[in-house]
Order: C-alpha cells, then sequence, then structure tokens
C-alpha cells in the first residue's frame, strides 16, 4: 500500500471527539488482522500486522513518525519458508522495539519453529528469520517477545518437556535470551519450576519493564485447572518467581490471549476469565500479582483479546472483542478509565472485527487513543 493511500485510509478512521482521553479508531491497513503496535521512546509507533492465507500469513511492518497521520511502506518479516499463522487468533507475531530503535519481531511457523527476525533501526529489510527452538519443540500457542532497556531480547514460548506429543500438563514455559540486541541468542530454558502445565491453544505475553521482565500464560494442570500465571524476573530474567492471578476451572481450552502496557510508573496486565475481561496494575515488590482486578464494562459474556494503553494524564483505555471465535469475526468494545479504575466515557462498541483478528491501542502526541482492529 501506497503511503498516500495509508494516509487517506487514517483520515476516514473513526474519530469520536478527537482530543485528549479521546478514542480514534484506524482500521489496519492492507485490510489486514492481528495488529500488534508499540511506541517507541522517540515517539515513533511501531506497528506489524499479517495479510494472505491464515495458514500460511505474511508478517507486515509499518512505523509513523507522526503520531498516525502517515505510515511508511510495509516491510515483510517473515517468509514463505517461515510464515506466520493466523488461524486461531493466538499464533501470530509479536512485535518489541529496542531502546535504540531495532525492530523485533517473533511468531510461531511450525510447531517446531519460533522464528524470530529483527530490522535495524531505520533499516530497509528485516535480517532473514531464524528458528529459536533448538530442543523443546510442540508449539501451539504461538509465543511472546520483549526487549528490554539494556540491549537484551527475550523470547518465550511453552511446550512439553520431554516429548512434543506430550499432554498440557508437561508444558513449561520455555525462554532465549540475547544480550547483544538480537543478534545472538542462547538455547531456550525452562523458567519456573512449578508444574503448571500449559493451556496448549492459549496464547502468552512477555513484557519488559523499567526494572523487571514479566511473563502472563495460562496454566493446564489436572486438565481442568487453567488459571493464569503471572511470573516476574528482577534479574536479568535469570530467575523467576510467580503465582497464579486468576484461578479458573475449565475442562477445554480458552483459545484466550492476554495484554500489558507500562507508563513511568505502573505496568498493567489485561486477561480473559470465562468470558469476563479484566485488568489491573501489578503490584510493587515482587511482580506476580496485581492491586485489584478491575472487570470490564459491560454485560457481554463473549469479551476476548484485551489490550491496554494509557495516556500521560495515567488515563487507561481498555479495547477487547465480543462475539469472536474460531474462524468468525465480531465487534469490537472499549472503555476509558482513569487511574482510579473509574469508568470516565461512555461504553463503545463498533463492528467489523474481522475473522481471526484482535485490537490494538495506543496513545498519541496529542493525547487520544488510537485503536487499530
Amino acid at each position: 500500500m501506497s503511503i498516500l493511500a495509508l494516509v487517506l485510509l487514517c483520515a476516514a478512521a473513526s474519530s469520536l471527539r478527537a482530543g485528549a482521553g479521546e478514542v480514534k479508531l484506524l482500521r489496519v491497513p492492507d485490510g489486514g488482522i492481528q495488529p500488534q503496535v508499540v511506541v517507541g521512546g522517540d515517539k515513533t509507533v511501531h506497528l506489524i500486522y499479517l495479510t494472505g492465507k491464515p495458514n500460511k500469513a505474511e508478517i507486515n511492518y509499518v512505523r509513523s513518525r507522526d503520531g498516525d497521520a502517515t505510515w511508511s511502506k510495509p516491510l515483510g518479516a517473515s517468509t514463505s519458508e517461515a510464515p506466520a499463522i493466523a488461524s486461531g487468533t493466538i499464533r501470530g507475531p509479536h512485535l518489541a522495539v529496542g531502546p535504540s530503535g531495532i525492530v523485533h519481531v517473533a511468531w510461531m511457523a511450525s510447531p517446531k519453529a519460533m522464528m524470530y527476525a529483527r530490522l535495524p533501526a531505520d533499516g530497509q529489510a528485516f535480517d532473514p528469520p531464524r528458528n529459536l527452538v533448538t530442543v523443546h519443540a510442540g508449539l501451539d500457542g504461538g509465543g511472546s517477545i520483549a526487549a528490554a532497556a539494556n540491549g537484551r531480547v527475550y523470547v518465550a514460548w511453552h511446550a512439553p518437556a520431554k516429548n512434543p506429543n506430550g499432554d498440557e500438563a508437561s508444558r513449561r514455559i520455555w525462554l532465549a535470551t540475547s544480550t547483544d540486541d538480537g543478534q545472538t541468542f542462547s538455547a531456550e530454558r525452562a523458567i519456573f519450576d512449578r508444574p503448571t502445565g500449559a493451556c496448549g491453544c492459549c496464547g502468552m505475553r512477555l513484557f519488559a519493564g523499567k526494572d523487571d521482565i514479566e511473563c502472563l500464560y495460562r496454566g493446564a494442570s489436572d486438565v481442568t485447572h487453567r488459571g493464569l500465571f503471572l511470573l516476574a524476573s528482577h534479574d536479568d530474567g535469570k530467575s523467576f518467581a510467580g503465582s497464579e492471578l486468576a484461578p479458573m476451572d475449565l475442562g477445554v481450552c480458552l483459545m484466550s490471549t492476554v495484554a500489558f502496557a507500562a507508563d513511568r510508573d505502573d505496568v498493567l496486565v489485561a486477561w480473559e476469565t470465562l468470558g469476563k475481561i479484566f485488568w489491573g496494575r501489578i503490584a510493587h515488590g515482587d511482580g506476580t500479582s496485581v492491586d485489584r482486578a478491575i472487570p470490564a464494562t459491560g454485560n457481554s459474556k463473549s469479551q476476548k483479546h484485551p489490550s491496554l494503553a494509557i495516556s500521560p494524564s495515567r488515563d487507561v483505555c481498555l479495547t477487547w472483542t465480543e462475539g469472536t471465535r474460531f474462524g468468525k469475526g465480531g465487534s469490537l468494545a472499549w472503555q476509558v478509565y482513569n487511574s482510579n479504575g473509574e469508568p470516565v466515557a461512555q461504553l463503545g462498541h463498533a463492528d467489523g472485527v474481522p475473522a481471526h483478528s484482535v485490537p490494538a491501542a495506543f496513545c498519541n502526541e496529542q493525547g487520544e487513543f488510537i485503536i487499530l482492529y
């Protein structure tokens, strides 16, 4: 898509009384799905999204240096030999941006391949993707990536400890670490000794905060125990502590995703429990719990796939989907909250979330919340 076409697309976005704390809706370029967005330290907005066939999707990357008014020409991160998987919503690519502007993308290409590709700052093409799985194959729910301020990059996924075809209770979280901005990675290692298992087709998420590395995933011990576990590392990923954030009993996979966001003081998380979205601020200290779980506004029992954004005034925009399921699109919902977790505007709704997709939110320099869907 040309820059002009992207400008026109942005101009056609639905704007709701645009201004500080207000919400603007923006369709993903090229009719893409599964947007992932990161705002860099220089305020550049970085965006990846998928196009093509659900089982052999292409990862496209664009950036905007003016908030969301214009976007660069798309660059491809994946290859035909290492495509992304859009099917099921939870296996798609994740995005991280290092302090020097290096772009990092990780995605599941097959049960045996957790792929990684990097784009040097202001680079014109991604480096060829690499498979970071050395021993522990058996991916199902995708994986995640985080980039810390010290140049470390973390890529994680869940897979059985021994047999790639092992059951969910045998799954563990595996972490590969780079200390040189993604040029090289260590072999993967397990990061949590507690036998939680991992829900096979539920997504997970890594996040690099100011001081900590956070990991959020859904367990699966004894088939029915599928609570969410929040892990935290205070020593550059060398060791992790963790606790169960949101207990849940269910005999089948929920196919859920989770989200992180942060400002100068706090890290926020959002998750799903049995068709209801919750969010909260991670408690200072051990980093493995939230101060309180705040339920999303509304009575829908089909809330899924949350995304979070924070404004300079510490308002929070929580967005999610409703009515989506495997191979079926649905609607978008959002709510703005103040720093105390209280709703400050009406609950918003819009139709048109495509099949296999999720929303992504960020706050621009004008204090507007932008929701890509």
